[in-house]
């Protein structure tokens, strides 16, 4: 990275950090049943490849379970999708993104009306655009997996294997069987 984007990326990073120490709930949530009680997900893909046909998995998974399934994903990924037909998208382009690497406004704005009972963030890179559409999502309970720097976005945080991601998948789909 150069050093101009490295400086837009830092501050990019503390805006978000200020916004989720500004908006931090300390109220309680109840996990027990809440997997039954869930009625629309919203599931932010990974931006790696290799990593999409296994969070494919998550959303068959909630489709079988009758759940309303949203995808967020660029644009250009949406036709790529298997079986696309039978899911709700918001897609974003490359001029969503501000110049510190946030989501603008514009693309905010499509989730002002949108309440989701589950956010699940497939994607585990420090994504400061993905942060900031993650803080402005009106979801009862938040989902990630690994994700050191926003921790405080989410309810739960299951710790994903670097070594084998799916195995991370099938974890998080069986911990909601818990639940």
């Amino acid at each position: 990275m150069k050093i101009i984007e490295k400086l837009r990326y830092k501050i990019g990073k503390k805006i978000i950090l200020h916004q989720i120490r500004k908006q931090k709930s300390e109220e309680q949530r109840i996990f027990n049943n809440f997997f039954n009680r869930v009625k629309t997900v919203i599931i932010l893909l990974p931006f790696e490849e290799n990593l999409l046909k296994p969070a494919l998995e998550v959303a068959r998974f909630l489709q079988i379970h009758k759940k309303y399934v949203t995808f967020f994903v660029p644009d250009y990924k949406q036709n790529l999708l298997p079986n696309y037909e039978n899911y709700h998208f918001i897609s974003y382009q490359q001029k969503d993104i501000s110049f510190f690497y946030l989501a603008k406004n514009e693309i905010i704005s499509k989730f002002k009306d949108e309440n989701f009972d589950l956010l699940i963030n497939l994607d585990k890179t420090e994504c400061l655009f993905y942060a900031s559409i993650i803080l402005k999502i009106n979801a009862e309970i938040k989902i990630s997996l690994k994700n050191d720097d926003f921790e405080d976005l989410f309810n739960l945080i299951f710790q994903s294997k670097e070594t084998n991601p799916e195995n991370s998948f099938k974890n998080l789909l069986n911990s909601f069987q818990m639940f």
